[in-house]
């Protein structure tokens, strides 16, 4: 049976012998193209999939295509009778038209849902009926909250012919008094202090100092000959750390074979409404991968439609051991290690870098050190109990 779109829009059936289904199933993952092969080993594809799935399996594999099928072939082979082109050209005419304008307004926060929040809408434009091309939604949001003083913000969405209203409450409230916060600053890590700079508290380090990891940086503990007391330690502190990555990649590695495809899930989604056209309930082996693939269906390639296809397919797989190459062994240690000092030094300033590797019995291992400036401080809290002088790190 084909598909609904395929119905629609058109599509063609390509079939191949047994022995080259599999060939057929590697085509169309390497094109990322969204069809399943069948028992009979045919397959059915959109028109311009199928001439870029023509390019990839000529000269290759021995294959047949029909020509194009469903409504686009049906008009083809029907082009001379009038009345039934006219009456299509009618309908699409109507839908398109209908798909522009507004058929709902829905409102998200039901304390505004009432009669009082529809007429003020229908009033700058919004209501059912309405033709979205004719309404600014940036004029009618900014229009909407200056006309009330209940609502702080507000969010206009188009959702094929329904629009989507959000609003936010207005919340009058005083700041709660939670009493004072104090705090150290430590070391995140071991580093030698380059920069110090306090907005509050009292540095126990200078630059070039050697800290080790939980060290304490600014003290919000201020001495008695400075005047005493607690406070919430504030600053940054510029640190030299030095690190080192590594990666190694083994000389056999086990990979994935596509075998076959199947789908197992459609749905679509219709003004938020979901409706399954087929679901396989059977339960799945270990040896596969499910994939979704998530369209929005136009109209002649412009109009967009208020219909969102979920495609659920299967992908069985074989595992197998593959050897690799010098140079692929390089350059997959290569691409693992760049991923890891990228993370390692994402906010910080590299200074240096020094890399090297060496064959291994069982692969090829590379590493680098490294040398990067960073803000090494994390505040940490202090609980300060009522009798003076004494004090709990929280830390």
């Amino acid at each position: 049976m084909p598909r609904i779109d395929g119905l629609i829009f058109g599509y063609t059936v390509f079939s191949v012998e047994e022995k080259d289904a599999p060939s057929l199933v590697n085509a169309l993952l390497r094109l990322g193209i969204n069809a399943s092969v069948k028992r009979d080993f045919t397959c059915e594809v959109r028109p311009r999939d199928g001439a870029r799935l023509r390019r990839e399996l000529r000269g290759k594999i021995d294959f047949t295509e029909t020509e194009i099928l469903g409504l686009p072939g049906f008009i083809y082979r029907n082009r001379h009778c009038y009345g039934t082109f006219l009456g299509i050209l009618l309908g699409v005419f109507i839908f398109v038209w209908c798909s522009g304008a507004v058929w709902d307004v829905r409102i998200f926060d039901e304390s505004f849902y009432g009669e009082e929040t529809l007429c003020a809408l229908s009033e700058l434009g919004l209501y059912s009926g309405a033709r979205w091309g004719q309404i600014d939604k940036d004029a009618l949001e900014a229009e909407l909250l200056l006309s009330s003083d209940d609502i702080s913000w507000v969010n206009v969405n188009r959702r094929g012919t329904v629009a989507y209203v959000t609003l936010g409450k207005k919340n009058s409230f005083e700041k709660e008094d939670d009493g004072l916060t104090y705090s150290n600053v430590v070391a995140s890590e071991d580093a030698v202090i380059e920069e110090i700079n306090v907005r509050s508290g009292y540095a126990v380090v200078k630059a070039g100092d050697a800290v080790k990891k939980g060290d304490v940086l600014i003290s919000g503990i201020i001495p008695g000959e400075l005047g005493g007391g607690f406070v919430r330690a504030e600053g940054s502190i510029v640190g030299r750390v030095y690190g080192k990555v590594s990666a190694t990649a083994l000389e056999s590695r086990e990979e994935k074979v596509y075998v076959s495809s199947e789908n197992v899930g459609v749905s679509y989604k219709i003004l938020g409404f979901s409706i399954n056209i087929l679901k396989n309930s059977r339960n799945l082996d270990g040896m596969c991968d499910i994939i979704e693939y998530k369209s929005q269906l136009t109209l002649f390639g412009r109009y967009r439609l208020p219909l969102e296809r979920c495609v659920k397919t299967r992908l069985s797989y074989n595992v197998k051991e593959r050897s690799l190459g010098k140079d692929e062994m390089v350059k997959t240690a290569a691409g693992e290690l760049l991923e890891q000092f990228l993370n390692k030094t994402a906010d910080a300033e590299v200074i240096s870098v020094r890399t090297d590797g060496a064959f291994t019995d069982g692969g090829y291992t590379m590493y680098s050190e490294y040398t990067v400036l960073k803000n090494i401080g994390r505040e940490i809290p202090i609980s300060v109990s009522e009798e003076k002088e004494r004090f709990v790190p929280d830390g």
